[in-house]
Parts: structure tokens; C-alpha cells; sequence
């Protein structure tokens, strides 16, 4: 038996970097009435420096402590560390 053997040219692709990585630190489950702290690392993967803007909408299911909006600047391979807390009610 002769092996068939078929070659064709395939097209080159385009791999493109994510600009930002997030890495969440929460919890598993939270408690009613209990402050749960909700942590991201964030990582600029671009070669220059990052603007953002971060918020955190409001809801009728938990209360939130510390800024709803925030404006910051990440610097290329530097993480942002941001940490919210809120209370599920």
C-alpha cells in the first residue's frame, strides 16, 4: 500500500495579544448581610501605557463600599490591584 500524500498552502493568520489581563480573587459564595471582598489584579499586556475606567453598577440585591468610578493609568507588564467591598442583602 503507498501512502497519499496532499499538501496545500494555508493562509497565514493574525495572533493578536490581549491588551488587559484580568485575574478575579473572589469568593466562593457570599452571606446575606456579611461584607464580601472582591479583589482583581489587573495587567497591562500592551507596550505602552494603559488609561481606564472602572465602575461598579448598583443593585437592589447588595450594598457597595468605596468608589463607583475610577479613572486610573496602568503601565505596560505593571499590575493594578482594585478591591471593592460590597454585602449581599
Amino acid at each position: 500500500m503507498i501512502p497519499t500524500v496532499t499538501m496545500l498552502d494555508l493562509p497565514s493568520i493574525e495572533v493578536l495579544c490581549c491588551p488587559l489581563l484580568i485575574e478575579p480573587d473572589l469568593p466562593a459564595h457570599g452571606l446575606v448581610r456579611k461584607p464580601v471582598h472582591l479583589k482583581y489584579e489587573l495587567l497591562n499586556n500592551q507596550q505602552t501605557p494603559l488609561k481606564m475606567e472602572l465602575s461598579m453598577e448598583s443593585s437592589e440585591a447588595f450594598m457597595f463600599a468605596g468608589h463607583k468610578q475610577v479613572t486610573c493609568s496602568d503601565l505596560p507588564d505593571q499590575y493594578y490591584l482594585r478591591s471593592v467591598t460590597r454585602m449581599d442583602l
